[in-house]
């Protein structure tokens, strides 16, 4: 009887457990991007959301301060909200962008809680879903498309 003191693995095992790896990954991969641009999409609603309850509360503090204050957009990346002795901003996560669709970046919101002059901002990830904000002149609202 021979013996064999052989160890390790044969050529054609190891291109057997190869190949089962780049058949799992490559099953994979396509689940996982779809994962994370569906995952994206979400946080893009929820980061409007969050952008309109921002403004409504900067309104607000505005109305019941009775001082004039602004909303601007801050490098693409955030939203900023001030008054007489105030300041508060929302920056945006990471990979998203905000664009204003109108010249001017910056809306004076006045002493009673009205922005003056109507605006469309736009928010995109980095998979390329994009919303829209509109604000609206006048009213105490803010929607988003």
């Amino acid at each position: 009887m021979c013996k064999s003191n052989s160890k390790g693995f044969t050529l054609i095992e190891c291109v057997l457990v190869i190949f089962i790896l780049i058949t799992i990954m490559s099953i994979s991969y396509p689940v996982i991007s779809g994962y994370n641009k569906m995952n994206s999409k979400k946080l893009l609603d929820i980061t409007c959301e969050n952008i309109i309850y921002f403004i409504n509360t900067g309104k607000m503090y505005v109305k019941n301060s009775k001082v004039d204050g602004k909303l601007i957009v801050l490098n693409n990346k955030s939203v900023f909200i001030s008054g007489n002795g105030f300041g508060k901003e929302y920056k945006l996560p990471e990979g998203f962008t905000i664009t204003s669709l109108s010249s001017n970046l910056s809306r004076k919101i006045s002493y009673e809680g009205f922005i003056n002059e109507g605006c469309t901002w736009e928010i995109a990830d980095k998979y390329g879903n994009k919303k829209q904000i509109v604000i609206l002149v006048s009213t105490g609202y803010a929607e988003i498309k």
